[in-house]
């Protein structure tokens, strides 16, 4: 009984592990160190899709220092919506979900682009659904996802302690 309570336990863990690994991994340092074409910071943000994104923002705590609050501000349209950590002496990209043509990242890779057109921009090859983007170190990873050949959506979870 105490043998199959473990493997029930386990299973879901090895099926999530063998998932996360059948998402080829493209590197790419030079798109994931300026996705967006510009430094991602809140004033780039506000500045390149105000008229187009809606902003809210959340104060939070600093994790390291209580009495600071810091600032999550949300970009959003729709499904998609991007959040930057707004720090008092820096922005970090904290997440990003985009179905929109109208934000268009390094080397004008945007939704509803081909799977063939990212592969070339990329300089990568692309023959699945389901594509992630990162750097050497995989800190900072883009999920590129394809439905019928097309780009339908990109992803970002960045970390923020």
């Amino acid at each position: 009984m105490k043998l199959l309570f473990t493997l029930l336990l386990t299973l879901p863990l090895l099926s999530r592990g063998q998932e996360a690994k059948t998402v080829p991994y493209v590197q790419n340092d030079k798109f994931v160190s300026n996705a967006f074409g510009f430094p991602a910071s809140v004033k780039n943000f506000k500045k390149n899709y105000n008229g187009f994104l809606s902003i809210s923002k959340k104060p939070v705590k600093n994790v390291y220092d209580e009495s600071v609050v810091d600032t999550i501000y949300t970009f959003s349209s729709g499904k998609t919506k991007i959040e930057v950590y707004h720090a008092k002496d820096r922005d970090i990209l904290q997440s990003a979900f985009i179905e929109t043509d109208k934000i268009p990242l390094k080397y004008n890779i945007k939704v509803g682009d081909t799977k063939k057109n990212v592969a070339k921009l990329l300089k990568a090859k692309i023959t699945v659904d389901k594509v992630q983007v990162g750097d050497l170190e995989q800190g900072h990873v883009y999920t590129f996802t394809f439905f019928n050949d097309e780009l339908i959506s990109i992803s970002y979870d960045g970390y923020i302690e």
